[in-house]
């Protein structure tokens, strides 16, 4: 380019660009368009790469971006420049550094970047250092502005990194002070207080920031002896000592969690910005472009704006490649990130960069590595992969699919925090089941030998040693064992028979004391007799202890029957235990299920959250929240997290359902919150309080979205509709709020007779709905598909607190409040089971996912599960 006014034209243009596509400043643009306007001889592009704001290869491409948009213009440089915004877009980007005349000139105006202006940035922040502090200086490493030297702390005695700008970073920049560049400065003054920020063992520490003898600004932090995990991935030999830096791996995902948490995304997550060291520490470094979430992309717009103008003619790959330019390193970022789409980076964009760090650890390699910069960002936004397995078959292939996971070409599809990934990894090192995974049996048995491997190679090691001994020592082996077999049984038998005695004495002294007419009596004697061997006699007794609650036989086919509805299976049916199970030490507060199936999450007064399998009662996972009461929990939709509700510090928390980890709290409300629950998409939460409101959370940052205001009693309960685009919010008057789940306004309230009360309140997956806030304490059932509306009978239970359906809405199960659980036929009301039997009276119960059990729990913190029993005079339950 000349000195004419066409090339100054192409200038201004090159410097919009520049600025637009956000590879440099208007800052940068400023110093190094003032030293162009005096002395226009060397090109604006060529003085921004000497001063290192600009490298060739951006130089080169936004040079031919430029010559493509004028080339659309006609080869008209003044049209082009006007096409952007003329003099207005000039005076915006160059930010008064320069000022053109009607005629076209570019002269440099009194007001532009000055020494002044530098020197009052440069002396704003920070210390002075103490002249002789720091001794024995040696460079470690360079950059384009700044260098980091290892220098000796003579005041406290150590080795420490000093990082600092380099003076004069460029000719032609302002003279007279170090650090001329206010763009540089606050870049390095934006890294040094981000890092500084983030106080966590994986990120550096920050020791101080400052100013240098020569002006020069600074910051020290910890020094890391040892090498990045680029260098250990590379100097590991096999998949096998690769593998080996997992727990890095791991340490890495926690600390971008951390950051996230703090409202920092880091944006160049690589290999080469993670330090392994000597003692096994892991830390990330370079936070030099790492953003706040929340602060708008200056420029976002603007790039926008000239990518479109630029783009009907231009040729295809430089779009791309001016798109990807944008920010990050091409081979570790996310699509969004290649395509420009500034407005769309957020943390999953760091998910996917660690994504690819992990591919890279399996395979030795990133997935995109070979091409130039413009190929590898092409490949990122268009390209799937090559799949793990095809670079190294040996990589276990459930890190494979955190890998695909991670690295999801749409964001919605990536774990949705650093967090879950780690989680994730996590598992699979602890041998649970990984999450991005779908097993089979082969999968299954596979993993259970490899997590029980010791218990096989001992059981195996036992065999050839039995093997080996012959027959001498099976012969005394066997007799030994049958003398331990033989004595068992002597032991069983004589507990048996105790536990006989008491059953049986038990049943007579009941029979004895209902003929006496003294059924009080009767039932404390039924209450001792052992549960194991509890059976029909027993539960016709309990029928005699309670006279006021049965009638005569109805029909001869309420037998149990898999196929018939749960209702029928149920009908005239005490349950029979299947399972006690020990835990909670305080009443039991709610019931309810992971929607993938095969755990329970329960809730109680001694400030835990307990997970079991239904199937076996194993206890899986313990939540607590110290010294408070948890009034709910519920799974997300998921099933990775937990929501819980508590009483006493009126908030709620969200759990990791695996590890039992704290995630986030929820806290707002002036009063306790009665229940927690997620919404369809698990992005949200809604919580109802005593405090007459509801709101809604976001999940992953725990940050407020929403208050649900218009009730004037206290919130029961509360769902989102199946779609998630309502909520309902029950409150104990009566009244039933229906909310817009976006904006949060209340649509209106349904009356008891409302027929749109059959999607509110306690919902079944048929969309039947148990309402149970009315003031007269009468509850009712709302059939979804027919909208007729049947009463329960009342049996006893005062007013309806908690209720549950059966997977088909044939049956509804709510605790009695004085004896067990009484089970609804939901067509008709009738009361058509009493089930279950224990001290002190029920607070929860509900049907298991199949229909095939009742979990109870009590005010003792008592929970069992109950089986269909035996039929007892085949009669039914009336009120």
């Amino acid at each position: 380019m000349g000195n004419s006014r066409l090339a100054q034209d192409e200038n201004l243009l090159l410097g919009v660009f520049c600025v637009q596509l956000q590879r440099i400043s208007p800052t940068q643009l400023a110093e190094a368009a003032a030293a162009w306007a005096t002395d226009p001889a060397k090109d604006l592009g060529l003085r921004l790469v000497e001063m290192g704001a600009l490298d060739s290869a951006d130089h080169e491409l936004i040079r031919n971006l430029v010559e493509q948009a004028v080339r659309n213009q006609g080869g008209n440089a003044r049209d082009t420049l006007d096409a952007f915004g003329g003099a207005d877009v000039v005076n915006r980007t160059f930010r008064g550094s320069i000022v053109v005349s009607e005629a076209g000139n570019v002269t440099s105006p009194i007001g532009g970047v000055t020494k002044s202006d530098i020197v009052s940035l440069a002396s704003s922040f920070g210390v002075d250092e103490v002249k002789g502090r720091y001794g024995r200086e040696s460079e470690h490493a360079r950059g384009g502005m700044g260098r980091v030297l290892i220098v000796h702390d003579n005041f406290i005695g150590r080795d420490i990194a000093l990082k600092e700008l380099l003076p004069d970073i460029a000719e032609g920049d302002i003279k007279g002070t170090p650090n001329s560049s206010i763009s540089a400065s606050a870049r390095f003054l934006q890294e040094a207080r981000i890092t500084g920020k983030l106080e966590h063992p994986s990120i550096v520490p920050v020791y101080e920031l400052g100013r240098r003898l020569n002006g020069a600004l600074y910051y020290t932090m910890k020094f890391v002896r040892g090498k990045s995990l680029k260098a250990a991935i590379a100097d590991a030999g096999s998949l096998a000592e690769r593998m080996k830096l997992l727990p890095h791996y791991v340490d890495l995902c926690l600390a971008i969690a951390y950051a996230h948490d703090h409202g920092v995304i880091h944006r160049d997550i690589k290999p080469d910005n993670v330090m392994v060291g000597e003692f096994g520490e892991t830390l990330v470094i370079d936070w030099g472009i790492a953003k706040s979430v929340g602060d708008p992309s200056e420029n976002a717009q603007n790039l926008e704006d000239t990518l479109g103008l630029v783009g009907e003619e231009a040729n295809e790959g430089y779009m791309k490649t001016a798109y990807g330019f944008a920010m990050g390193t091409a081979a570790y970022m996310a699509p969004e990130q290649a395509k420009g789409q500034l407005d769309l980076i957020d943390e999953r964009s760091d998910v996917y960069g660690l994504g690819v760090v992990l591919y890279e650890l399996l395979t030795g390699r990133a997935p995109f590595e070979r091409g130039s910069a413009s190929d590898i960002i092409e490949k990122v936004i268009s390209e799937d992969p090559p799949d793990v397995s095809s670079l190294e078959p040996a990589a276990p292939y459930e890190l494979t699919a955190v890998v695909n996971r991670a690295m999801a070409k749409s964001q919605d599809q990536r774990y949705q925090s650093a967090k879950d990934l780690a989680a994730d990894v996590q598992r699979f090192q602890s041998g649970a089941l990984v999450m991005a995974h779908e097993y089979g049996l082969p999968d299954l048995v596979a993993k259970y030998v490899r997590k029980h491997a010791p218990i096989f190679t001992t059981a195996a090691i036992a065999l050839i040693a039995l093997a080996a001994f012959g027959t001498y020592s099976f012969v005394n082996v066997y007799q030994a064992r049958q003398e331990a077999v033989a004595a068992k049984r002597e032991t069983e038998r004589a507990l048996g028979r105790a536990e006989r005695g008491l059953y049986h004495a038990s049943i007579q002294l009941a029979v004895k004391r209902i003929e006496e007419g003294a059924e009080g009596l009767a039932r404390s004697a039924l209450g001792n007799a052992p549960e194991a061997l509890r059976n029909w006699e027993w539960g016709h007794l309990v029928m005699r202890a309670y006279p006021d609650s049965f009638i005569g036989p109805d029909s001869d086919d309420d037998v149990y029957d898999p196929e018939i509805s749960v209702a029928k299976n149920w009908t005239g049916m005490f349950g029979r235990m299947a399972l006690s199970l020990q835990g909670h030490e305080a009443e039991i507060n709610s019931i309810a299920f992971d929607p993938l199936g095969g755990r329970m999450i329960t809730a109680a007064a001694d400030a835990t959250a307990r997970i079991w399998n239904v199937e076996t009662g194993e206890l899986i996972q313990v939540i607590r929240k110290t010294s408070d009461i948890i009034q709910c929990a519920n799974f997300s939709p998921d099933g990775l997290k937990v929501v819980t509700a508590s009483t006493y510090s009126a908030s709620a928390d969200i759990w990791n359902a695996s590890t039992g980890e704290h995630l986030v709290g929820l806290e707002g409300h002036g009063k306790p919150i009665n229940q927690a629950r997620f919404a369809p998409d698990g992005r949200r939460v809604l919580t109802v309080s005593a405090d007459n409101t509801g709101r809604i959370w976001d999940a992953h940052s725990g940050r407020m979205l929403l208050e649900l205001d218009g009730h004037e009693a206290m919130l029961m309960d509360g769902f989102f509709s199946s779609d998630g685009a309502r909520i309902y919010t029950a409150a104990v008057d009566g009244t039933v709020g229906v909310w817009d789940a976006d904006s949060g306004e209340l649509v209106r309230f349904l009356e008891r007779d409302d027929p749109e009360l059959s999607v509110s309140v306690q919902m079944s997956p048929e969309h039947y709905s148990v309402v149970s806030a009315f003031p007269d304490g009468s509850s009712a059932v709302w059939n979804g598909a027919s909208r007729a509306t049947t009463i329960l009978q009342d049996g006893r239970v005062g007013k309806l607190d908690y209720a549950g359906f059966s997977f088909d809405d044939s049956a509804v199960v709510a605790p009695d409040k004085e004896r067990g659980a009484l089970v609804w036929d939901a067509s008709t009301g009738n009361i058509v089971a009493h089930v279950g039997q224990q001290q002190g009276r029920l607070l929860s119960a509900a049907f298991s996912p199949d229909g095939s059990k009742i979990i109870t729990g009590g005010i003792d913190g008592s929970l069992r599960i109950w089986m269909p029993g035996e039929v007892v005079d085949r009669g039914r339950l009336a009120a």
